[in-house]
This record gives structure tokens, sequence and C-alpha cells, in this order.
């Protein structure tokens, strides 16, 4: 179940600004790219929705985030507004959250 509309306090939130990455967090977690989102001045979009976790037995909220362009700067301010967002955690999905973990290019971790 996803939505638009910006809970006080956000579980999780995700960074990407690939395609890949952000076209299997759409299906994983059943977002509606096309209604389902807000624009910040910045240039980031943000959708919002929660998903249900069979493991712990509960909900999570969470924001994807889509940063307007890929770079320092701009991953900075986009981290920034998900802090002030109310994020218990968040983090990066693309090639530099990959490169930590050795994995290559587009490859999407489920």
């Amino acid at each position: 179940m996803s939505g638009h509309e910006q809970p006080a306090q956000v579980d999780v939130g995700i960074l990407s600004v690939i395609a890949p990455e952000l076209d299997a967090a759409f299906t994983v977690l059943g977002i509606d790219r096309l209604h389902d989102r807000t624009k910040e001045a910045s240039g980031t979009i943000y959708w919002y929705g929660s998903t249900f976790s069979k493991i712990v037995n509960r909900h999570y909220s969470f924001v994807l985030g889509c940063i307007g362009r890929a770079g320092n700067p701009e991953s900075g301010a986009a981290a920034a507004e998900m802090i002030a967002k109310g994020c218990g955690s968040f983090g990066a999905a693309g090639y530099e959250a990959g490169c930590a973990v050795g994995l290559e290019m587009g490859a999407v971790v489920g």
C-alpha cells in the first residue's frame, strides 16, 4: 500500500538516482510512480507509503527519494531532507552504495 501524504515520522528512507534501482523499488514496494509523488524545490522527488514485514509482523512506513541529479552536493542535500522528514534510518541505492560492498553498476539486491 502506498500513498503520497507525508507521515509525521518515517521508519525507512531510501535514496537513489539510477533507474534500475528505482524500478526495482517501485515494483517491490508497490509504488504508483506517476501519482504517489511529491517534488521538493531541490529537484528531489519523493514517494511515501508503507509495507508489511512478515518477519517482524508489522507495517513500516517508507519514503523513496529520487535525487534530481547525481553528485555529492545533491546527495548531501537529499540526505538532509531525509533527516528533516523524520526518517528513523535511511540508505542509498545505486553506484556509490554498491561500491562499498563490491557490486557492479546496475546490480539490484533484494
